[in-house]
């Protein structure tokens, strides 16, 4: 993965976790201060309609913020792998620079 394409994949990851858990801690809240809708004229199906409603937007978010974690964790695995590749090619060199002698050097 190209550094831009990197960076512009953290972007996203990011602004989506952002997203997701400001969506998220909105639906842990409305569940912890009891924000569903009810009032005495509701009937039931309307009352489990209005929970069904907010537990599907608390899932969609919680989904989605496992989404964004993936992705941001595919990004850092990409960076360890391009460091690694550079290290490994970089001791290569020196080893090649040296006619096969063992080379000690500092890291």
């Amino acid at each position: 993965m190209k550094p831009r394409v990197r960076w512009g994949v953290t972007l996203i990851a990011v602004v989506g976790l952002v997203v997701c858990a400001v969506v998220v801690g909105g639906f842990l809240l409305t569940m912890m201060n009891n924000g569903l809708p009810w009032e005495e004229g509701l009937s039931a199906g309307s009352y489990y309609k209005a929970v069904g409603s907010a537990y599907s937007g608390g899932f969609v978010a919680g989904f989605f913020f496992s989404f964004f974690l993936v992705l941001l964790a595919v990004v850092a695995a990409a960076w360890f792998d391009a460091r690694r590749s550079r290290r490994t090619a970089a001791e290569q060199a020196i080893v090649a620079d040296s006619g096969g002698k063992v080379v000690a050097y500092r890291r």
